[in-house]
């Protein structure tokens, strides 16, 4: 919670071996992730040969002699030992595709390759520590950049009289520290403390609450699969703690009925979490089985719609060889599935949603280039937008 105290340690850690660092657990987090998407590209290709070219054992022999060098990195967690592990496999010869029109086979493979490239292109750790100290000078005097630029703000700041969102938190935080008086006036004022969207959290404003309530008045509420977004620098594993510390102050309460989607919505979004978020170095909240929703009431299962995810090339080019604007392409897909079911459904049974404004105005003019009718709640500013409008 303290941002001198953080650039401080961040400072220590070039002058320790990279392993003992903080900064270690990350970059291996990193890797780790990347261990798992080889290993899923490695299956797809022993998919593909298992379905379309069962009796092509010679590629399944140099494809199965690749894979078993990697077969246990799960399990290492020294990067130097991956490395070699990794530099084993890009030394065995890769099968070609057994058919230049399999893109499933030819794209895994580019995948498993450029994996290969990404890792072996990390020096081993000895010489990334001599980097490191041959760079110290620079390094520090950066970080006294940082410094200097940092006491400049606040001397700017304390001159204008004002703060910034930060120092709010902060400023509160050094209060109920430094003054006891202070946290126990708040403490008793508070009978009940509610946290929402608690997997938004981060460890600045846990500590913020945690000197302002007692051991048992604080109600905390979030979603595990909204943990993805990680606003203002939100750590997901503090709400992982607190699911895992059940004791007779903290009691962990799942609503897992889910009343306003059909079923097969709620079905799919069960699998694609229990995916997304249990990747090996990203699963700092896993998602678990008893966080799996279910319906609320028997007629969600009437009437129900497949899920149906449209899969885009990002590398489609015009005629003339230029590349296609990822955003434009999007938009004008969604045009022509508008149009193509148009037929049997009124415009208005078609809705989009969309990130923000910017997209908005593209999908705008493509609707216009296409004829399509729309109507777009685009109001910028909070006190514009449509909820708050109905209100005011």
């Amino acid at each position: 919670s303290d941002p001198m105290k953080w650039l401080y340690h961040a400072k220590e850690d070039y002058t320790s071996d990279i392993k003992d660092t903080r900064f270690y657990q990350v970059f291996m987090d990193y890797w780790r992730g990347n261990v798992y998407m080889l290993k899923e590209a490695f299956e797809a290709l022993f998919q593909q040969l298992h379905e379309h070219y069962p009796n092509d054992e010679k590629r399944y022999d140099k494809l199965s002699l690749k894979y078993d060098t990697i077969r246990d990195l799960d399990e290492i967690n020294d990067f130097d030992a991956l490395r070699i592990c990794i530099y084993g496999c890009a030394k065995l010869q890769m099968p070609t595709s057994p058919d230049a029109s399999n893109t499933i086979f030819s794209d895994n493979r580019k995948r498993i390759i450029e994996i290969e490239d990404e890792i072996l292109s990390i020096p081993p750790t000895d010489v990334m520590n001599k980097m490191i100290k041959s760079n110290q000078a620079v390094i520090f005097e950066l970080f006294d950049c940082v410094n200097d630029y940092f006491q400049k703000i606040e001397s700017i700041k304390e001159e204008k009289e004002v703060i910034d969102f930060s120092d709010m938190e902060h400023f509160a935080i050094q209060l109920l520290r430094d003054y006891e008086e202070v946290s126990t006036y708040y403490r008793n004022k508070f009978k009940q403390i509610m946290v929402d969207e608690f997997q938004d959290s981060n460890d600045v404003q846990d500590e913020l609450v945690s000197f302002i309530c007692k051991e048992n008045n604080v109600f905390r509420v979030g979603d595990v699969k909204q943990s993805i977004y990680g606003f203002r620098h939100a750590l997901p594993s503090i709400m992982q703690s607190y699911k895992e510390k059940e004791d007779s102050y903290n009691k962990v309460i799942r609503f897992n009925r889910n009343y306003r989607s059909d079923a097969t919505i709620i079905e799919f979004n069960n699998v694609l979490y229990e995916i997304l978020m249990n990747i090996p170095g990203f699963d700092s909240l896993p998602f678990k089985e008893e966080d799996l929703s279910q319906i609320g009431l028997e007629k969600q299962k009437e009437n129900n719609q497949p899920i149906v995810f449209h899969a885009l090339n990002p590398n489609l080019k015009t005629y003339e060889n230029e590349k296609i604007k990822k955003d434009v392409y999007k938009a004008e897909y969604i045009a022509n599935q508008i149009l193509k079911q148009s037929n049997n459904h009124k415009f208005s049974d078609f809705a989009v949603l969309v990130r923000n404004n910017a997209k908005m105005d593209i999908l705008k003019d493509v609707f216009k280039k296409y004829g399509i009718p729309y109507y777009m709640n685009q109001k910028s500013g909070f006190y514009e937008s449509r909820s708050i409008q109905l209100l005011i």
